[in-house]
């Protein structure tokens, strides 16, 4: 039976992470990193796809939350007999000695879960099903040095704790019976085949447990964010913090593939990379709130994979720099709830998409004036100069060519408003950038390019027909992207044109206080979405926020943080009518527009307004 989107909570390692359901079953996990194959993956086959689950006798109620301040997650059954603890973690400490930028973590690659019995007694049954590549290879289990091992073609998994037996097939089980003070664990550890088994016991499980906890507590002290929505903006963060990958700097736009945008259609994408736009959203946010190493080490990801701008740059990557992101089709699995097809890999990765060289260059600007970059401001100046440059060059010669969009369109390539906004935008920031770096190039082209985007966009963006900036040239249809045109500092939040652009969104595209992103477009891939977009529902408030209509941003922030699910996550979209959330879980640009939107309302409050530099956002949506 599968579970709701929404049901789902995540723990990660910031090399992988896993999707543990509220009745406790590890549904999801690639391992040992984002892009690897999946090892546990129910949630895209309730039949075929490999889960640990830890089911309670005689349950009454369960109820779950993170550790203050962790990425780790405790759930409690209460029993007919007893109160169990379930904690789930996937251990990671920071290391003394960084080998170079990016490694800073130490990951074992491992997943952990401890299981505590706090009052009376509980017994409960324990079942491990691994289901290696993504169920192409059926796993053998064997015993090796006291630990059950489930081998696959080119990996394995360690398991620990409890007293399995195999059940038949590739699945064990094991039988758990606690009595008030008592624990157990059970202990998931990937390996390469035949590595030696690396031994644990419950005092090195809690250990672990010890300086996990630790970790996170210590990076979430950086955070700024002092507001009322302070709860959300650390869960936010730290789930943020969850789709980095510290081995290269890259970030991901979501840990899953395939979790559909539209129940039964093929609306289903792998999210498992690294968009140019949602990393530059996401550092962007992380900055905002004193985060300023992750970006240092994306940057520094980003030189490392594309050198050559002409010749090797994408629009998205893998986390090890991977350019070739070949998409490819599962057809032995049954997709959620019969989502098909299921996919491996992202065709967008060949997409020609324009606004990506804004959001960069928006990510730069804000990273290069913060006061901490002058400890290393001289090592790095000149690398993301030639950067700057080489981008702002870019971008003034193919401006004016069409592409696929900020929401990566399968079909006719368009002059979408949104993505020559963002080309403005990286005009305006190199220039900008200019004098902030005191770097040279041919700085009046820029200008002259920058003016000349701008005039193409007030005559041609701007549908007088329609009373709106409209989603590309010569088009009828609304875009909420055109939200983002006064946060980008394009136009002014009060100016008539984009009063009225907010009014007709408002009439055409906000269904019970929630936002879509558009609505009856032909973006090349069958079906309708059936969801609105979390990030544009936040977009409007940040509209409201810049016309200073703080009673109306607050009131909708509120009514949009009322769809988080019970750990305070969101993916992708929500069904207006039922609350449910759709798409790849959780969705990178769905919290930082969230952390973006808050600290909005914190500065509004404080009379603080904020400039146009720091406040751009978006993400990475599919065209479904």
């Amino acid at each position: 039976m599968y579970r709701p989107i929404q049901d789902y909570a995540i723990i990660g390692d910031t090399h992988s992470a896993a999707l543990i359901s509220s009745d406790g079953s590890l549904d999801w996990a690639c391992l040992p990193h984002f892009n690897s194959g999946a090892v546990f993956l129910r949630i895209l086959d309730d039949e075929e796809g490999g889960y640990c689950a830890v089911t309670p006798e005689q349950l009454k109620s369960r109820s779950r939350r993170y550790l203050p301040a962790t990425n780790i997650l405790e759930t409690t059954f209460t029993t007919a007999s007893g109160v169990l603890q379930l904690t789930d973690f996937m251990p990671l400490r920071r290391r003394q000695e960084p080998t170079h930028t990016g490694q800073d973590v130490d990951s074992d690659h491992q997943i952990v879960r401890l299981l505590r019995c706090t009052s009376g007694t509980v017994e409960a049954d324990v079942e491990v099903h691994a289901t290696f590549n993504f169920a192409r290879d059926r796993a053998k289990i064997e015993s090796r040095s006291g630990a059950l091992v489930f081998r696959g073609k080119h990996d394995e998994l360690h398991v620990q704790g409890a007293l399995f037996q195999v059940a038949g097939g590739d699945k064990a089980r094991a039988r758990v019976q606690l009595h008030a003070g008592e624990a157990s664990f059970i202990g998931l550890r990937h390996a390469a085949p035949r590595t030696p088994i690396v031994p644990m016991d419950l005092p090195r499980a809690e250990a672990l447990l010890g300086e996990t906890r630790e970790y996170w507590e210590t990076w979430l002290r950086s955070c700024h964010y002092r507001g009322p929505y302070r709860d959300s903006v650390l869960r936010a963060v730290l789930t943020s913090k969850l789709l980095t990958f510290e081995p290269s700097g890259a970030i991901v736009a979501a840990p899953t593939t395939s979790l559909p945008e539209q129940i039964g259609g093929e609306r289903n994408w792998d999210y498992r990379y690294t968009w140019l736009r949602d990393a530059s959203y996401t550092l962007t946010a992380l900055m905002v709130l004193g985060y300023y190493g992750e970006a240092c080490d994306f940057l520094h990801f980003f030189r490392r994979t594309c050198p050559n701008l002409n010749k090797s740059f994408q629009i998205l990557y893998g986390i090890d720099g991977e350019h070739e992101q070949r998409e490819v089709e599962l057809k032995h699995l049954r997709g959620y709830r019969n989502s098909q097809p299921v996919r491996v890999g992202n065709a967008a990765a060949t997409q020609k998409q324009l606004d990506v060289y804004g959001e960069l260059l928006q990510c730069i600007y804000l990273y290069v004036t913060h006061e901490a970059f002058a400890a290393h401001r001289e090592p790095f100046m000149d690398e993301l100069w030639g950067l700057v440059r080489q981008i702002a060059d870019h971008v003034a010669h193919v401006w004016r060519q069409p592409d696929s969009g900020l929401w990566e369109m399968r079909g006719k390539q368009r002059h979408f408003v949104d993505s020559k906004a963002l080309c403005w935008a990286a005009l305006d920031r190199a220039v900008k950038l200019a004098d902030v770096m005191q770097g040279n190039g041919d700085i009046a082209l820029w200008q002259r390019e920058r003016d000349a985007v701008y005039g193409s966009i007030m005559q041609n963006g701007f549908n007088p027909k329609v009373g709106a900036f409209v989603q590309s040239y010569g088009s009828e249809d609304l875009d909420a992207s055109a939200l983002r045109l006064p946060i980008i500092g394009l136009i002014g939040a009060g100016d008539p044109r984009m009063l009225s652009t907010i009014h007709k969104i408002e009439q055409r595209l906000v269904r019970k206080g929630l936002v879509y992103r558009y609505r009856g477009v032909d973006d090349g891939v069958s079906g309708e979405e059936k969801g609105t977009f979390s990030m544009c529902s936040f977009w409007l408030i940040d509209a409201y926020i810049l016309l200073g209509r703080l009673r109306e941003a607050e009131d909708l922030f509120e009514h949009v943080l009322s769809f988080q699910n019970d750990v305070g996550l969101y993916s992708e979209e929500i069904d207006p009518d039922n609350g449910e959330q759709l798409g790849n879980f959780p969705q990178a640009f769905s919290h930082i527009s969230l952390i973006n939107s808050a600290a909005r309302l914190e500065a509004a409050r404080e009379g603080r307004k904020p400039t146009p530099h720091a406040i751009i956002e978006g993400g990475s949506g599919q065209a479904a």
